[in-house]
């Protein structure tokens, strides 16, 4: 076992990092990876839920940790956070993927429903809740999600969802949009945004610069936002087909308006429909009511 006085900034004792994308499982998720490495890490705030595994995932290496231990012997109360967050950083971990099985308050969130969550109510009470024990130090709690990490865990969701409708197209791939920040305006603003296109089948991303021309409505002053649309077109797509103006749907569009409310048409030839999946202002105070015109430009694929 490692004798580590602080999380490496690499990986494990230093050396390059073992994975910088973990997954930690939560009950019944006990087992993830094939043909696993497993690493056993000390830390100052004692041995971890289990030993961590390290494997492959679609050619990156990715770490597990199940936060019951394998054997549920620990209960929520009883499971070592700081230890678990510490070795999984020791080893070069960045990005945590965290799946949850709860309940909902919300009859329409049905069992089976899989739901993306912005914010936290922290009711704990029981369990020491910070790394630092000595010394004054303050730690921002106002946005405890990644929000790059959760537009990408949505727009994954997105492409292995089913088509929401057969007759408006077929599902081409998902739009993650980053959108500038500045100060809105009630029934009118402009924004800039930077966009990538990943294709439903796989492939190199593509690229595009755009800006949002009309909100619906867009109250108060918000920094970085980050919307996800779905995209669907007629058939095969080729690369910049999502070049071009966009406004609400017409009896005249290609795609057909069976997509529901707020999409818009556009693209190459009026050929490419876009159905808003979420608009997430983590960083904000404010959230676009509707959007109902934007532009995009090619940008390239890499």
């Amino acid at each position: 076992m490692a004798d580590l006085a602080e999380p490496s900034r690499g990986g494990h004792g230093g050396s390059s990092p073992m994975a910088s994308i973990a997954v930690i499982g939560g009950s019944g998720f006990y087992e993830f990876l094939e043909d696993a490495e497993e690493v056993a890490v000390d830390t100052p705030f004692g041995a971890p839920s289990d030993p961590i595994t390290v494997g492959e995932v679609a050619g990156r290496r990715v770490a597990f940790l199940p936060r019951h231990g394998r054997d549920h012997r620990f209960p929520p109360h009883k499971i070592p956070y700081r230890a678990n967050l510490w070795a999984l950083r020791s080893i070069g971990v960045r990005r945590v993927l965290a799946p949850t099985a709860v309940g909902s308050l919300t009859p329409a969130y049905g069992p089976g429903t899989l739901a993306f969550p912005d914010q936290l109510v922290d009711r704990t009470r029981t369990r020491v809740q910070t790394y630092y024990d000595v010394g004054a130090c303050h730690v921002p709690f106002a946005d405890p999600y990644c929000p790059s990490v959760r537009s990408v865990a949505i727009a994954t969701a997105l492409l292995a969802a089913s088509p929401a409708s057969a007759r408006s197209g077929i599902k081409v791939g998902a739009l993650n949009c980053k959108v500038s920040s500045g100060v809105g305006l009630i029934l009118g603003s402009s924004r800039k945004m930077k966009c990538r296109f990943s294709r439903a089948g796989g492939g190199r991303p593509e690229f595009y610069t755009g800006r949002i021309s009309r909100l619906g409505v867009d109250i108060g002053f918000t920094s970085k936002s980050y919307m996800t649309w779905a995209v669907f077109a007629g058939g095969k797509t080729n690369r910049g087909a999502l070049e071009g103006s966009y406004g609400g749907a017409s009896a005249e569009a290609t795609v057909g308006v069976g997509l529901g409310a707020n999409v818009l048409v556009g693209g190459f030839k009026k050929s490419i429909a876009l159905q808003p999946l979420s608009i997430q202002g983590q960083e904000g105070l404010n959230v676009a009511a509707g959007i109902a015109g934007l532009s995009l430009h090619y940008a390239g694929s890499r």
